[in-house]
C-alpha cells in the first residue's frame, strides 16, 4: 500500500521542502566561494558550479524518479534522500581541498579542475533531483479526485 501525506504532514513537508530549497541556494553559494579558490576567478566558479547543479538536478529527476515511482513509501525515501543531501554536500567541503594535488597530478588544467569539480558536485546535486519527483508522488497519492472537476468542465 503507498504511503500518502495526511493533511497534518503535508504542512510539515512543505516545510522540509522549503527548507531544503534554502539550503540547496546556501550550497550553491558556498560551493561558488570554494571553486573560487580552485580556479582563481569567479567566472569559472560559477559556470561549474551552474553546470553540475543544473545537470545534476537534471539527472536525478530523470532516473531517480523512474528509481523510484514503485517505492512504498515516498515520503521516507524524501527523508532519505534529503539526508543523503546533507551529508554529501557537506562531505564535498572536506574534498574540495583535498583535489589540489589531483588537479596538479593531471596537468592543472582549466578543463580538468572544471570537470573534476562537476564529479564532485554531481553526487548531492543528483540526489536533490530526486526529491521533487518524489513530493509530487506523496501529494499525488490519495488525490484520485485531482482534475477531474477541471475535465469535466470542459467537455
Amino acid at each position: 500500500m503507498s504511503e500518502t501525506a495526511a493533511p497534518n504532514h503535508k504542512q510539515q513537508l512543505y516545510i522540509a521542502f522549503f527548507l531544503s530549497g534554502a539550503a540547496g541556494l546556501m550550497f550553491q553559494v558556498a560551493w561558488m566561494k570554494s571553486l573560487i579558490l580552485v580556479f582563481g576567478a569567479t567566472v569559472y566558479a560559477v559556470t561549474t558550479v551552474l553546470a553540475a547543479f543544473m545537470g545534476g538536478l537534471g539527472l536525478g529527476s530523470w532516473l531517480l524518479a523512474r528509481r523510484l515511482e514503485s517505492h512504498p513509501q515516498p515520503a521516507r525515501a524524501y527523508a532519505i534522500l534529503e539526508f543523503a543531501i546533507g551529508t554529501t554536500g557537506a562531505l564535498t567541503f572536506a574534498a574540495i581541498p583535498l583535489l589540489a594535488p589531483v588537479y596538479a597530478a593531471m596537468g592543472g588544467g582549466m578543463v580538468v579542475r572544471f570537470l573534476l569539480s562537476v564529479a564532485l558536485l554531481l553526487v548531492p546535486t543528483f540526489l536533490m533531483g530526486g526529491t521533487m519527483p518524489l513530493l509530487v508522488r506523496v501529494f499525488r497519492d490519495g488525490a484520485e479526485e485531482t482534475g477531474r472537476p477541471w475535465l469535466a468542465s470542459t467537455r
